[in-house]
């Protein structure tokens, strides 16, 4: 997924070169504290692989957070839709937890929506709420990250690829802890 988005934004890497740092990224995530050392990682020597476009190459990683955390979302709504369909008695915890999740996820795709769709020039206006000196350095370094997200809503059949790559990918991971958890 992440090899797309490079690709998409014009950061050819080579495959293998991706898998390498995504693997880089997974360990530094396991062995540093906190979730986001591994995307510190990677985000350090993607933009030492591409040190004219650093802008890109860090969106890039934000793009590939983002969506996986949207898909994430995505499973967790659909799967209760799923058994609320199919008259399946929940937990009282499992339904407190759908009822804080699910809402969350649609106010989060309806923002993400928002952000993707809504005119740049828009943008620039609620930034200007802020003091002359932040507004200014605030839209310099939102504005790089704009246009990458801009590119996305040219083009939806790349958006749709990324999405079923990172449903297949969150697939196979739970795929793959299920069958440790029945392995041991």
């Amino acid at each position: 997924r992440w090899n797309v988005i490079l690709n998409f934004q014009q950061l050819h890497t080579p495959f293998w070169h991706c898998f390498a740092l995504t693997l880089k990224g997974v360990f530094f995530s396991f062995v540093l504290p906190g979730g986001v050392g591994g995307d510190l990682v990677k985000a350090f020597s993607i933009c030492r692989h591409h040190s004219k476009n650093k802008t890109n190459a860090v969106s890039s990683i934000l793009i590939d957070r983002l969506l996986g955390l949207w898909t994430w979302g995505l499973m967790v709504f659909l799967s209760s839709l799923f058994f609320w369909f199919r008259r399946f008695e929940f937990d009282s915890r499992v339904i407190a937890i759908l009822q804080f999740y699910v809402p969350l996820f649609i106010l989060f795709t309806a923002f993400s929506c928002m952000l993707v769709w809504i005119n740049q020039e828009i943008l620039r206006r609620l930034v200007e709420f802020f003091p002359h000196r932040l507004s200014h350095f605030i839209w310099q370094k939102l504005e790089p990250l704009l246009a990458s997200r801009f590119a996305y809503r040219r083009h939806p059949l790349i958006f749709l690829r990324l999405v079923s790559l990172s449903l297949l990918g969150q697939l196979a991971t739970i795929g793959f802890f299920m069958c440790v958890a029945r392995i041991v």
